[in-house]
């Protein structure tokens, strides 16, 4: 765990897709739930993958231009519950079948912005706190 970020791979499997290839610690992303109902298929126009869908993304890893560890997801556990943030993020490495074991985390769980952008995730999607474990594409561009 270096600055908040942890990275979870194990050997063998981490070096054929291009993580840290060393066992590291778990971040807790395996049971972690989303914050939001839906997704827009399209990143936002100011984020990393700005103007990319998330189909471009899972083709970007699944033909190893991006590695799983290029896609780091932040996440806040609360209470026990894990929710994770970036949903469009964490949908491309799901369809590229890159397994949560190999999901790169940063806990913002200390963060006070990011704990305000959970809170209306939260509230906008009309979840309480254990957010949900399965959102589904809304069909909308942002």
């Amino acid at each position: 765990i270096s600055n908040g970020i942890v990275t979870v791979a194990t050997a063998g499997l981490g070096t054929l897709l291009g993580a840290a290839g060393a066992s590291a610690p778990s971040c807790g992303l395996g049971g972690a739930n989303f914050a939001q109902r839906t997704f827009s298929e399209m990143f936002s126009a100011g984020g990393k993958f700005a103007g990319k869908s998330i189909d471009d993304v899972a083709n970007a890893l699944l033909n190893g231009t991006l590695k799983p560890s290029d896609i780091p997801l932040e996440f806040v556990t609360r209470n026990g519950q894990t929710l994770i943030l970036n949903t469009r993020s964490a949908e491309a490495l799901r369809r590229a079948g890159i397994p949560r074991e190999l999901w790169t985390g940063i806990d913002v769980s200390n963060d006070p912005a990011a704990l305000a952008r959970l809170a209306e995730q939260l509230r906008r999607n009309g979840l309480g706190p254990g957010g949900i474990p399965n959102p589904r594409p809304s069909g909308g561009g942002n």
